[in-house]
């Protein structure tokens, strides 16, 4: 599902999304917030 709004790919939404919060946000915090659970987010 591509649709013209997000032209970003999973992962790179996972990795934004890790950029853009703290460090010491944890994981559960993350998936609440963004409403999605990464599948591999630490390799």
């Amino acid at each position: 599902m591509t649709d013209k709004k997000s032209r970003w790919s999973t992962d790179e939404k996972i990795r934004i999304v890790l950029q853009t919060f703290k460090p010491q946000t944890s994981m559960a915090e993350m998936c609440r917030e963004c409403n999605f659970v990464p599948r591999t987010v630490y390799g």
